[in-house]
């Protein structure tokens, strides 16, 4: 025989064996999906193993058997239910059974019923847990005494199969003799409507003793051998109900289709078919359809069936078998009309998505005809860029156009180059030209739209700097009016003003150097040395007086009289103050304050009662003894109830002093005795000294409403002080304003108030927030011409020189009015320390 036909003899024979294995009938076999579960260890009857209930009341009868056969429970076969529960699956699963494990359901299954009270919630739990199970094995072993002589039957039995109630699921032996015997019994049960599919019973000769492991897995081999022999011979048939409700006829007919296709024996009768009543659209109905199931799939396997069409389809379903009527309920969950999520949202993003485009495309054609009227060459391009894209159609109407416009763009940027270099030469006529050109034919030139603005802008700045340049000559030519007139405030006021119009021009650089050169001529023309001031406050009539001659004499007047006010000033520029108490010596016997860079200071200069501070007295032969803060000075007396009682507040910064009489004379001596001892009392507590280096600032302290006088790091370290003014008395006395507004809007406000006729409104929002100096504003440093005034609001004072008061004031202004007195809570003049307490 030649090679190819050993080949041809080798494939028929190959293809013999296949056609033998395909018409047998085991290769049509049903293969099963079982779980093996431990059953009762005594179950003759029915109650013992399961109880079919479909209601509360509805049991199965439990009637004793009464056959003389005794069983009793032997829980020492529970060792040998592992030995059982592998031999049955290890057949089975030779002849490709599935066995599904019970771990997947139960956590221990050792005990009878898996732990649970009878085989019905096991079944229960199986059908929840493990819904893929189509029958579940009961296996159990059963010690028997046996009455009847006869010889033992060892052969197993088939149960009733069409029994539902399981009163048979044990063998009786007919055997009636005393010997025991063990029983190895195995029920077939599906899961879903409890009816028994097999029952076997296999008699075990011999004690539990003499049992062997490897004994009992031959015989649970054999008996798994049994149970795959019934089942793939099985013809037995089940018929049951199906109920569908909720469902579209067209969903009905591929479910009819699929149930026989996968099941060639099973037949399904129509039995009703009608409308549901209870559509929630009475024009889109759905079929309520009942139909007759005959079949050799159990109900487990059916249910499976259906539940795999569903899941296939997509369709959520509610199955329900009810056991007393035998029939499947399956209700359809929603309306079937009703799309899917997933559906509603992307038809819903489809609608937005077509009217967005719609309303595009309608903006982008008006914008277009709007662009193409007013030549906007620019905007149009962008426009039909965006305009161009094949969903908007909108390209048969505007795409011929699109060259005409590429050529109109190019155009205009020529002419706008051509109008920048003569702009840049300054050819501004040339410029205006081409930019005239470039706008008629692009209206969107950005460059040419640049170059109008900075040639409006150039002439506008011309235009406004020859009115500035004039409105600057007019000004100083007023302030030299002021200046030969003898008005030093009014021309000091008026140059600041066209200092101001004039910085930062460049054509104006050199009227803006004269006007510094005229402001400080007329400075130095009016400064005057001034070192001794005195302040007024015209609303509540105080009065400070401010040193800075550097020593200060106390002492009693010497045929002077009380009545007639005079300041001397002596040759080391000094002010003599007198104090008019009775218990003070002579001016220039008592005592001297001083001040110099290491602070302030206090000598004894030999007086008769003696000068204190605190409760030390200072002596003439130990020199000046330094003053401290919130010291106390006691003149006239080392006793606080008949001495002149000063108190000391000194900054930290060792820079200025305030004095004041302390009032305790008032509270231990009476108005009569007090009138002969100190004449002029009542008056000094009305004035205060200050002693300072060389300046001050007078202060607005916002809490209180009050003037203060302090200085410029008490301002910045106190949130409630505003500085106004800077005072400095020296060689060249001056004052100069710290408000920040007036500062900054010089240049505006002060110029609408002089020069608009229509800033009224203006002018009295500017008099709230500037400071007055003899009712001119006070726009920046002037020297200090007494006498003067100022105002800030409602806050008015007088300056005037000490040492030229008149004969109305008196000489004894040594002491600062009293913390106490009710002046305080007005607007008053009060010297402040650093620490922001009155001083």
């Amino acid at each position: 025989m030649t090679r190819p036909s050993v080949k041809h003899a080798f494939a028929l024979l190959i293809m013999a064996v296949c056609l033998c294995l395909f018409l047998s009938p085991a290769a049509h076999a049903k293969k099963w999906q079982l779980m093996l579960l431990p059953g009762s260890h005594s179950y003759s009857h029915a109650k013992d193993l399961i109880t079919v209930d479909n209601t509360v009341d509805n049991t199965v009868d439990n009637t004793v058997d009464n056959t003389d056969d005794r069983t009793e429970p032997s829980a020492g076969f529970s060792d040998f239910y592992t030995t059982i529960e592998q031999g049955i699956s290890r057949r089975l699963v030779q002849e490709l059974h599935t066995v599904v494990a019970s771990e997947r359901v139960f956590a221990d299954c050792r005990l009878e019923f898996c732990g649970h009270a009878n085989a019905q919630e096991s079944l229960k739990a199986v059908a929840l847990k493990a819904p893929e199970v189509e029958l579940v094995l009961f296996y159990s072993l059963q010690k028997r005494f046996m009455k009847n002589n006869s010889q033992q039957e060892k052969s197993p039995q088939t149960a009733n199969l069409q029994n539902p109630s399981f009163e048979n699921l044990s063998l009786k032996s007919s055997v009636e003799s005393n010997v025991s015997t063990t029983v190895l019994n195995v029920t077939l049960i599906d899961p879903v409507s409890y009816q028994q599919y097999e029952s076997f019973s296999l008699n075990i000769l011999g004690s539990e003793e003499g049992m062997q492991t490897a004994q009992l897995r031959s015989l649970a081999q054999d008996i798994g051998g049994l149970v795959n022999t019934s089942l793939q011979q099985s013809k037995k048939r089940s018929e049951f109900d199906l109920n569908l409700r909720g469902f579209l006829l067209e969903e009905i007919t591929p479910f009819s289709t699929f149930i026989l296709s996968q099941a060639l024996d099973t037949r399904l009768t129509l039995t009703k078919s009608e409308k549901q009543a209870e559509s929630l659209i009475s024009y889109l109905p759905t079929m309520n359809i009942q139909f007759r199931v005959s079949s050799s799939l159990t109900q487990s396997q059916f249910s499976h069936l259906m539940q795999r069409f569903f899941e296939q389809q997509d369709i959520r379903v509610i199955s329900e078998y009810g056991r007393e009527s035998n029939r499947f309920d399956v209700a359809r969950i929603g309306n079937p009309y009703m799309p899917s999520l997933v559906s509603t949202l992307f038809a819903v993003c489809l609608c937005i998505l077509l009217g967005v485009i719609l309303v595009k495309r309608q903006i982008y054609h008006y914008k277009l005809e709007q662009y193409a009227q007013s030549k906007a060459v620019q905007r149009w391009l962008e426009v039909y860029k965006k305009a161009k894209r094949p969903w908007f159609l909108l390209q048969n109407k505007w795409h011929n156009q699109h060259s005409y416009w590429l050529r109109l763009s190019r155009e205009s940027s020529d002419l706008e180059k051509q109008a920048s270099l003569f702009f840049e030469a300054g050819d501004v006529i040339s410029a205006k030209l081409f930019i005239s050109k470039t706008l008629n034919i692009n209206s969107d030139a950005a460059l040419a739209n640049a170059l109008v603005k900075k040639i409006a802008e150039q002439e506008s700045n011309q235009k406004e700097l020859s009115e500035k340049e004039q409105r600057v000559r007019n000004k100083i030519a007023k302030a030299m009016n002021s200046y030969r007139g003898k008005q030093a405030i009014k021309a000091l006021r008026q140059t600041y003003q066209a200092l101001h119009a004039s910085a930062g021009e460049k054509k104006l650089r050199r009227q803006h150097k004269a006007i510094k050169r005229l402001i400080q001529k007329i400075s130095q023309d009016f400064a005057s040395a001034i070192y001794h001031l005195e302040l007024t406050d015209l609303n509540t009539g105080e009065t400070c007086v401010l040193t800075a001659g550097g020593a200060v004499n106390i002492g009693r007047a010497a045929g002077i009289d009380a009545d007639q006010e005079t300041r001397l000033l002596s040759l080391d520029n000094s002010l003599d103050f007198q104090l008019n108490y009775k218990a003070l010596s002579r001016m220039g016997k008592h005592c001297k304050l001083t001040a110099n860079e290491n602070g302030f200071f206090i000598e004894d200069l030999g007086s008769t009662n003696g000068t204190f501070v605190g409760s030390e007295q200072v002596k003439h032969e130990n020199g000046p003894r330094a003053l401290l803060d919130n010291d106390s000075v006691y003149l006239g007396a080392s006793s606080e109830l008949t001495a002149v009682k000063l108190h000391v507040a000194i900054d930290s910064m060792q820079t200025l002093m305030h004095l004041r009489i302390d009032k305790q004379l008032q509270h231990t001596l009476d108005m009569a005795s007090l009138a002969r001892m100190w004449p002029d009392y009542v008056r000094t507590m009305r004035s205060s000294l200050v002693m300072l280096h060389s300046s001050c600032v007078l202060a607005l302290d916002i809490q209180n409403d009050a003037l203060v006088i302090t200085t410029e790091l008490s301002c910045q370290n106190n949130a409630n002080y505003r500085a106004l003014v800077r005072l400095s008395l020296s060689e060249f006395a001056n004052v100069c304003p710290l408000v920040e507004e007036q500062q900054n809007d010089v240049n505006g406000a002060v110029l609408a108030l002089q020069e608009n006729a229509q800033a009224h409104k203006d002018e009295n929002c500017f008099k709230k927030h500037h400071v007055y100096y003899n009712n001119e504003p006070l726009l920046g440093q002037v020297p200090l011409i007494l006498p003067c005034e100022l105002k800030f609001k409602h806050h008015h004072i007088a300056l005037s020189d000490a040492m030229m008061s008149g004969a109305n004031k008196h000489i004894d202004i040594l002491g600062a009015r009293s913390a106490m007195d009710t002046a305080l809570s007005r607007s008053s003049l009060s010297p402040k320390s650093d620490s922001g307490a009155p001083s």
